[in-house]
């Protein structure tokens, strides 16, 4: 059974970035992996930044197996189904982890950077080395 994909009622706060867009390779890229899914696409159309809640919410759709549902597997052997939903949810982790750093290589580096200073400066206060 296939996993439904994130809607905007999912989704509960908008954020627009009116001061940049997408590149255009990355919503070409999330179209075309995602050709069913027109949440995501009016999302990429409009600068949203809810895509990145959309796909961290997919991501762990896949991810989430309930007993009930490892127990009704095993019992009615199709066992093979929760193993290639597996399978989807390391293939979608990746995915998701590789997204940012190709597209938004300087955006991760500034993250990095601020990271470091926050630790830097949580050292200096409370005196750690």
């Amino acid at each position: 059974m296939p996993i439904p994909y994130p809607t905007s009622m999912d989704v509960m706060y908008v954020a627009f970035d009116f001061n940049k867009s997408f590149p255009a390779d990355f919503v070409k890229e999330l179209k075309e992996k995602f050709p069913e899914w027109t949440d995501l696409h009016f999302s990429l159309d409009n600068n949203n930044q809810n895509v990145w809640e959309f796909l961290r919410m997919y991501r762990d759709r896949l991810s989430k197996f309930k007993a009930k549902q490892i127990l009704s597997a095993t019992k009615n052997g199709s066992f093979e189904e929760l193993v290639d939903r597996a399978r989807q949810a390391v293939e979608m982790q990746k995915y998701f982890a590789d997204l940012r750093p190709r597209f938004f290589p300087e955006e991760v580096e500034a993250e990095k950077k601020r990271h470091k200073q926050a630790d830097e400066d949580a050292k200096a206060y409370y005196g750690f080395e």
